[in-house]
């Protein structure tokens, strides 16, 4: 089955009018076997621009009998942000009209899929409702790629994107305040959908670090790097999706948990027991399950939110590790410390920093992190650990005659996506702080 989708992109270089919309296909005319995308953008975007082309583009790959739609509401996206957000809600009545002429063509609703970025998301949520009170249907999915946060935030269902817009709602958050005060953050942290992904905690992402200039550097163009600069963060969420299109060698696969911080301990991991989910274009609901219209006194599926790391550049996708030391009780004492672990495969070698914070590591007990890196590593040759005591306050004031030690029984190492476990035993008397080991995999200690 083919798919059809509505794309929707705003800017203030524009070359249609909202008020005239992309004209229907009329050669083939769509069928029930007709999957239709649309999709739009945010507040102030040019429709030349390079990521919408990418996107389009990779939604025709994915298969025979797909359409895009592309929804220009440039002119009515113009300064001030206050007046686009007031007319993002006639703009989704009229694309809320498209979507009706859709189906009454034969496309079947359930094959619908909206995609918006930023406002956009927002608007097609509009759209979806106008829909179903109109036509008493849901639309098949609608995927919200970083639904902006201001006006938006702590509003009611019916304000913003919710689970009730479409029978599948996903959500890609990429520029999320940790604090209500943060007004330089672009995108909502709630939860909005049925599966809600936090990619690097919703927060600013892995790379968007640097100066106005390497940002110019990178993007080739003054314009595109300083656009890049401010929204760095908040662009990713649309390059994500694009990506889980694109790249047939990785899938970015998350975990359910209650925050960016508990995942990073390893507390929530693995896909036995737990949601464990892929972001983007391959993202569905984890059970099957019939989402009629609201209002029919059906319990709302509980919202999820996934969390996930990426890598800084592209390829943005990355394998989940999870590394866990194992002490023994010998020596009985522990200690505070950073370990820094690189994995050597077969086919590249991956390097799973320290947490941000020491860990403090109890002897006879166990202690977890994860991290992430470039794709799969084929085989593990070793595990090379470097071991950091912690230079904070409290360790200042302990005089210590020798390098703290610790008795250490092994490493585990478990990637997400395959499930595999691999145990690195060590096989020496006690690791020393400030000098490095390098452990094989299921060694026999004798």
């Amino acid at each position: 089955m083919g798919a059809f989708r509505l794309m929707e992109y705003g800017g203030a270089q524009s070359v249609q009018s909202p008020s005239t919309p992309s004209p229907l296909p009329t050669s083939p005319l769509p069928t029930a076997s007709t999957r239709p995308h649309a999709h739009t953008a945010t507040y102030l975007e040019s429709t030349q621009l390079r990521w919408v082309q990418e996107m389009v583009g990779a939604l025709l790959s994915t298969g025979e009998g797909v359409g895009v739609i592309t929804v220009d509401w440039s002119k009515a996206a113009p300064p001030t942000y206050a007046q686009a957000v007031a007319n993002i809600r006639l703009v989704g009545v009229m694309v809320g009209h498209v979507v009706s002429r859709l189906v009454d063509m034969g496309v079947s609703e359930k094959a619908i899929h909206l995609i918006g970025h930023s406002l956009g998301a927002h608007l097609m949520a509009y759209a979806a409702a106008h829909f179903t009170v109109t036509r008493g249907l849901q639309v098949g999915r609608l995927t919200g790629l970083d639904p902006a946060g201001p006006y938006f935030a702590s509003t009611a269902p019916e304000v913003r994107l919710d689970p009730s817009d479409a029978a599948f709602v996903d959500v890609i958050h990429t520029d999320t305040p940790t604090r209500p005060w943060e007004l330089d953050r672009l995108g909502a942290a709630e939860a909005m959908g049925h599966l809600d992904f936090y990619p690097n905690g919703g927060r600013q992402q892995a790379g968007c670090q640097g100066s106005a200039a390497a940002h110019i550097d990178r993007e080739e163009t003054v314009a595109g790097g300083v656009l890049s600069y401010i929204g760095c963060s908040h662009r990713r969420s649309f390059q994500f999706f694009t990506e889980t299109i694109t790249n047939k060698r990785c899938r970015f696969v998350g975990v359910e948990c209650t925050s960016w911080e508990e995942y990073k301990t390893g507390a929530c991991w693995g896909c036995e027991g737990r949601v464990c989910a892929p972001m983007g274009y391959p993202a569905h609901l984890p059970q099957p399950q019939e989402n009629p219209v609201p209002g029919e006194g059906v319990q709302p599926y509980p919202a999820r939110r996934i969390f996930l790391g990426t890598n800084p550049e592209r390829p943005f996708c990355a394998e989940q590790y999870r590394v866990t030391l194992i002490t023994s009780g010998h020596g009985g004492h522990g200690d505070l410390a950073h370990f820094t672990v690189t994995l050597r495969g077969h086919l590249r070698t991956v390097t799973i920093p320290a947490p941000e914070s020491a860990s403090w590591v109890e002897a006879g007990g166990q202690v977890s992190w994860l991290g992430w890196g470039s794709g799969e590593l084929s085989g593990l040759y070793n595990l090379r650990v470097e071991y950091e005591e912690d230079h904070n306050l409290l360790q200042a004031l302990v005089w210590r005659f020798q390098p703290p030690t610790l008795s250490v029984e092994a490493f585990i190492v478990q990637m997400l996506s395959t499930g595999a476990t691999v145990r690195f035993p060590f096989c020496g008397a006690e690791m020393q702080a400030g000098q490095s080991y390098t452990l094989l995999p299921n060694a026999g200690c004798q």
